[in-house]
């Protein structure tokens, strides 16, 4: 094991710990985790988007927005989510079609306020909101981001042993079709023991699922990518030794959460 993986390591498994705990633990505790999520992925997009101001303005920033955002989130229980699922789901499928003709990411587009709106309120919104009213879904968060760490894994390491056609190396030069290829598969495998551990859902329909965030989780860390690569960024943050910030992390979770959320509301 080389001394990167393991400098990883630690902090990888006090961020699965907390994930899995908060969202086996019920709604409640899995709002507050994506509370905290929203604020801390805020915070490095303003940084990342101001390079003039210190870290400590744009996560007192961060707070303030997650304050507000708090402050309002009895309301969110109310809100049309069927309306902001396919909202979220026509504005992510249109920035996929102009990063893959542009190479750019809707993420520098200007005003800032809309954007934050548009790739991360309502992401988290949706999460929230479907996790209040529909009671497995805390379920389906936890099989959502084992998928996706299995995903990543899968094409991490696969992706290092065989991988040799770039996927697409102007934006992200180490991905590799083998990678993407081999995580989708470890991702669908694991879907078939996450039916087991949580029936609320058909074996179909976890397979189905795992095939979603597999082709959405992928196109997220590709626009992310394409995002710092525009601000001049490795990673979005800091906070995660050996990972990067919040957003390297849940960039593909944000992604593919809509289009999760919007096959259970059709199809289950």
């Amino acid at each position: 094991m080389n001394q990167d993986l393991k400098s990883r390591i630690p902090i990888a498994i006090i961020y699965v710990l907390a994930i899995t705990t908060c969202t086996l633990l019920g709604s409640v505790s899995t709002t507050i985790l994506l509370f905290i999520f929203f604020g801390l992925c805020l915070s490095e997009f303003v940084q990342a988007l101001h390079e003039s101001q210190s870290s400590m303005v744009t996560y007192i920033y961060g707070l303030s927005f997650l304050i507000l955002l708090i402050s309002i989130s009895p309301i969110i229980q109310y809100l049309n989510i069927v309306l902001l699922t396919w909202i979220c789901c026509i504005v992510f499928v249109i920035n996929i079609g102009f990063l893959l003709s542009q190479k750019k990411s809707m993420l520098t587009w200007k005003p800032t306020i809309l954007i934050v709106f548009l790739y991360l309120i309502l992401p988290f919104i949706i999460s929230i909101r479907m996790s209040l009213s529909i009671e497995f879904f805390t379920h389906i968060l936890l099989g959502t981001f084992i998928i996706v760490w299995l995903n990543d894994a899968g094409a991490y390491f696969i992706g290092r042993a065989f991988g040799k056609t770039k996927l697409f190396p102007s934006i992200s030069p180490s991905k590799t079709w083998e990678g993407l290829l081999g995580g989708g598969i470890v991702g669908i495998l694991i879907s078939i023991p996450l039916y087991f551990l949580f029936d609320s859902l058909g074996i179909k329909s976890w397979i189905i699922l795992s095939i979603i965030i597999w082709i959405t989780g992928a196109y997220g860390d590709l626009v992310e990518s394409s995002w710092k690569r525009q601000c001049g960024l490795k990673d979005s943050g800091t906070l995660l030794k050996g990972h990067g910030g919040f957003l390297d992390r849940l960039d593909s979770f944000i992604y593919a959460i809509p289009f999760v959320s919007l096959y259970i509301l059709y199809f289950n």
